[in-house]
């Protein structure tokens, strides 16, 4: 439960700063879903193939206790909610915080 209230925490947060700041974060839908369709993919592959291997485990205690393969269904809302959380961030600082726009 606790990794799911931490990436609640942070999607709250992050959706603020976007829908204060009006950050424009894709240039279009295609690039949205191509974003999110790879991250969770490749993200999601590569988390179950390392849990698999032993490289770390996950505790029931600290999440739902869902699991889908080897991650916790929290693990699956992550790869979701990450590329959000960063590309805000990006474009909040580039729109508040540097001199010269970009093109």
């Amino acid at each position: 439960m606790e990794y799911l209230l931490i990436e609640i925490a942070f999607f709250v947060i992050f959706f603020a700063i976007h829908k204060i700041s009006k950050v424009k974060i894709f240039k279009s839908s295609t690039q949205m879903i191509l974003l999110y369709i790879l991250t969770f993919i490749i993200g999601t592959a590569w988390d179950n193939y390392a849990v698999y291997n032993g490289h770390w485990t996950y505790s029931g205690k600290e999440t739902l206790g869902i699991f889908i393969g080897y991650l916790p269904l929290e693990d699956y809302l992550f790869f979701l909610l990450v590329p959000y959380c960063i590309l805000v961030g990006y474009k909040f600082f580039e729109k508040y915080f540097t001199k010269q726009k970009r093109t």
